[in-house]
Formats: C-alpha cells, sequence, structure tokens
C-alpha cells in the first residue's frame, strides 16, 4: 500500500503530463488515453477515501488546543494496551483537575474518553459513554456515534489539505446535532468538538513526531543566556496557632549569569551573585534563620539538571500518587502577566497521619525563565506553620528588564539608612502618642507595631516624613516598631508606660 503523498505526486504527474500531450498532439487517440488516466486518477481517489482510517494512532503523542493560550493545551497519549480476544484496547492518559490534602486524587478521561477500542470496522472511544468511528467509512455512510445521547454521524464530503506541511486526504463528519468533526488519513482527528463541554479541540502538534507545537521540557526552561540578570526575594516565616508569629525573616540576591556550558543532563553556569543584608524579627525564636550577610559580592557556580527537574517534561495536568499513596503531584500549565511568559506550575502535597498537618509545595517555572514562584508550607500538630518562599522580582534578558533589578548599590541601603539613624521615634518611653519622623528615604513606607510575641497589632500607612501613632489601645509594655519599605526593614523598640 503507497503513502497518501507519494500517491499524491504521482497523481499530480500524471495530471500534468496529460496536460503537455494535449497542447502538442491532437487526435481521438489522445482523448482515449486522457480519459483512461483521469479515470484512473479517480478510482485511485476513491479508493484512498475508502481505506481504513483509524481517527487515533496509538504511536502518537498528540497536542490539542481549544485556543491559542498555553493553559488550554491537552496531550493525548496511550498509557498502556491489551488484546482481549480479537480486540485491542489502547488505554489512554487521564489527567488531574486539582489536588487537595484532604481531597481523594480523581484522574479524569480527556476529551477523547478513557479507553480507544478497535473491533472490527470501528474503533470505539469509552468511558461514562461511548464515541463510535467507522474507520473504514466514505461519503454517505451513517452510523451511531453516541447511543447514549442517541447522535449519528455521516460522512459529507472528502478532500485534501496540508497537514504539518504535508498534504494529506480529510474526511469531514457531520454529527447530526450539527457538530463536526474532522479526520485526516495520516494524523487521526485534527478537529473534534467535544459537546459535553462545548469545547472545539484542534490538532496543534504530535510530540514524537517533532511536528507542529511541542510541549516546553526541561531544557527549555533552564537555557539561559550569558548577561541575562535574576533577582530573587526568599521569606521564611513561623506562624503560632493563636495567629502571632515566631519569627520570619527577608533576604534579597540576584545573580548574573558570566558563563554557560551545555552539560550531558542540563546546564552549567559560571555566575556574579550579590546577597542582601537579611532582615530577621525576633531572631531569639529562629534556630535556622541564617547570618546577616552584609551584602555579599562572589562569582559562583550553579547546576540545572534534568534529574532534580524531570517533572518539567510532564504534560498539562499530569499526575501521579507516591508509591506508599502517602504524597501526590501534578503539573499544570498557565502564563505569568508580570515577566509574559508561559509557565508550569507544580503542585506537591504530602499528608501526614494527622488530618491537618500536611506539606503542600506550589513551584511555577517560566520558559528561559527558570524558577519564578516556590512556596511551602509545613503543618505542625495544630494550626502551626513555617512556610518559605522565593519569587523571581526582576529578569533582565536579551537587554529587556521585567519586573525589578536593583543596582548592586541598592543591596547595602538598609544597612547604611541604620547606620545614619534614617528613623527617629520620639517620646520613649510614651504613655498615649508617639512620632515616627524618618528621613526622605523612607516616605510612603508602612509601620507596624508588634509585640513580644510576634502579633501585629497595629498597621498604618506612613505619608510624609513626621507621622503621629496613637498607643491608647496598648497595654503597658516593650514594642518592636516596624518600618517596611518596599519589603526592607527597619526595626526600633519603645515601652509603652
Amino acid at each position: 500500500m503507497w503513502h497518501f503523498s507519494k500517491l499524491g505526486w504521482t497523481m499530480t504527474i500524471i495530471k500534468t503530463s496529460i496536460k503537455i500531450v494535449i497542447m502538442k498532439t491532437k487526435g481521438n487517440f489522445l482523448k482515449i488515453i486522457a480519459t483512461a488516466f483521469l479515470t484512473i486518477s479517480s478510482i485511485i481517489s476513491s479508493n484512498i477515501y475508502a481505506q481504513n482510517w483509524l481517527p487515533y494512532n496509538h504511536m502518537n503523542i498528540c497536542n490539542y488546543a481549544t485556543s491559542n493560550a498555553f493553559a488550554d493545551i491537552v496531550t493525548i497519549k496511550t498509557d498502556s494496551f491489551a488484546i482481549i480476544k480479537s480486540d485491542t484496547i489502547y488505554y489512554l492518559n487521564k489527567i488531574i483537575d486539582e489536588i487537595n490534602y484532604h481531597d481523594p486524587l480523581v484522574f479524569k478521561p480527556q476529551f477523547l474518553l478513557s479507553n480507544a477500542e478497535i473491533s472490527g470496522n470501528y474503533m470505539i472511544f469509552k468511558d461514562s459513554s461511548e464515541y463510535v468511528f467507522k474507520i473504514d467509512a466514505k461519503t454517505g455512510d451513517t452510523w451511531t456515534f453516541d447511543s447514549t445521547f442517541n447522535i449519528t454521524a455521516m460522512i459529507v464530503f472528502e478532500d485534501t489539505d496540508t497537514i504539518f506541511g504535508q498534504v494529506d486526504s480529510l474526511k469531514h463528519i457531520v454529527l447530526s446535532n450539527s457538530d463536526t468533526i474532522v479526520v485526516s488519513k495520516e494524523f487521526g482527528i485534527v478537529s473534534f468538538y467535544f459537546y459535553d463541554k462545548m469545547k472545539r479541540y484542534n490538532l496543534i502538534g504530535i510530540e514524537n513526531l517533532d511536528l507542529g507545537y511541542r510541549i516546553p521540557a526541561f531544557n527549555d526552561f533552564f537555557d539561559f543566556n550569558v548577561s541575562d540578570i535574576f533577582e530573587y526575594k526568599e521569606r521564611k516565616q513561623k506562624n503560632r496557632p493563636n495567629g502571632g508569629i515566631d519569627y520570619w525573616y527577608n533576604c534579597y540576591f540576584k545573580y548574573e549569569i558570566l558563563s554557560k556550558e551545555k552539560t550531558y543532563n542540563g546546564f552549567k553556569y559560571g555566575i556574579k551573585k550579590v546577597l542582601s543584608d537579611t532582615t530577621i524579627i525576633n531572631p531569639v525564636y529562629c534556630p535556622v534563620c541564617p547570618p546577616t550577610y552584609h551584602s555579599i559580592q562572589n562569582t559562583d557556580t550553579i547546576y540545572f539538571t534534568y534529574s532534580n527537574n524531570s517533572f518539567l517534561d510532564w504534560f498539562n495536568n499530569e499526575g501521579a500518587i507516591g508509591s506508599q499513596t502517602n504524597y501526590m503531584h501534578r503539573i499544570y500549565f498557565s502564563n505569568d502577566l508580570t515577566f509574559d511568559v508561559n509557565v508550569k506550575k507544580y503542585e506537591f502535597i504530602k499528608p501526614y497521619p494527622i488530618v491537618h498537618a500536611p506539606v503542600i509545595v506550589n513551584t511555577s517555572f517560566g520558559i528561559n525563565f527558570g524558577l519564578i514562584h516556590k512556596d511551602s508550607i509545613v503543618y505542625g500538630d495544630g494550626s502551626e506553620s513555617l512556610g518559605y518562599s522565593i519569587d523571581l522580582i526582576g529578569c533582565k534578558k536579551d537587554a529587556i528588564v521585567y519586573g525589578t533589578i536593583h543596582v548592586d548599590s541598592y543591596f547595602t541601603e538598609i544597612k547604611q539608612l541604620i547606620e545614619d539613624e534614617a528613623i527617629y521615634i520620639y517620646p520613649n518611653p510614651a504613655e498615649n502618642f508617639i512620632y515616627v519622623k524618618l528621613n526622605d528615604l523612607l516616605n510612603n513606607a508602612e509601620i507596624r507595631i508588634i509585640d513580644l510575641n510576634g502579633q501585629v497589632l497595629l498597621s498604618e500607612q506612613i505619608i510624609g516624613n513626621l507621622n503621629r501613632i496613637d498607643l491608647t489601645t496598648l497595654k503597658t509594655g516593650i514594642y518592636s516598631i516596624i518600618v517596611i519599605l518596599d519589603s526592607k526593614l527597619l526595626t526600633k523598640s519603645i515601652i509603652k508606660l
């Protein structure tokens, strides 16, 4: 059996040859030959459309989309298959819409349902309902497509079109509910209207054949350029069951790519790293807090390896349960508006035996941006929690700046402000009111008053350089005043009489 593209090429040559002979030769004999060739061509074309066409090829990994949005991409592939008597059943991949530590993990079928079964001249997609395709159908043929909703199908016409740069023949199916499906001889379903969810899925790529759009994988996320700059904010916080804060700290750092090397399993980068002062609240309660870095600048080497990030090769809404069924994870697609980049988001949940004590991790990776966001929460026996987060706040790529990138001197600014007595509080001790005087650099900041337990008792926005703070609602004792500017902190102590 010839490949259709070869047949299409041969038929084109035959028709072209006929046209050339007609221009150079006259007579009834030519007309007979031309008619014979055209008849053969018509027969070949008819036979092509009558051949068995599979709406789904189990060897392919097919990407479909309902719109131009990255988050709408659906990937269909075969997880496993079985042969039962004379029928072959392909078990298609399922997805997870959402995971939650207190709900059971549910895998759901996609628009082509759970199983694809070849039985005789039919391919049947099965789950709670069935979609039936007659694989040897030709124009005018009808059959029952969905018996649950009493929907019939008909081949209304066949034609050719270019699919992934290749001329291919198509069958156009119209359902009795007026929906349409288009099937390609070479690639199966290329357009499918999923009437249960009122969405049309169009074939946009085939992973294993490297055709059309392919889902970004590991190397696409960590492929940076020399001179790229990334700036991050890191934060750790421990919350008490009563809502107070044991401690929390902030740290800023940025790195610039100085050199790049492709390794067998990832990338190796030489970097220049700038690390800010670490601001700690209630350090006596913080046994894991880092030391104050005082704006370290150095060169270093970082590695991104496939073995540590292989989940970035997953498809949209793919998920799994751990081997001991005590953790679950999934990947889903989204878009980051700050950096205008498509991202893969990774969710991980590991419940403890105690119902209210899970580990929850959410991580986002951007194409050519690497890590954009990561946060994790570990709950204790009660409602207390330990939280950690790191966020990309700025990036410079190909001379384009996204978000906020600070100059190196910015990382020493807070230390200098403290040394210069940038904040002045009076009177101290105070009875009913205090005045907070700030230098010009701290205008439009936020003031918080926190007790020794870490409980935030008051929060106000500073307008101008001199501000009066009402203390009449506070009990006698020692309090911390925190001034927050662009997520950086200055701390002073006051005594309430």
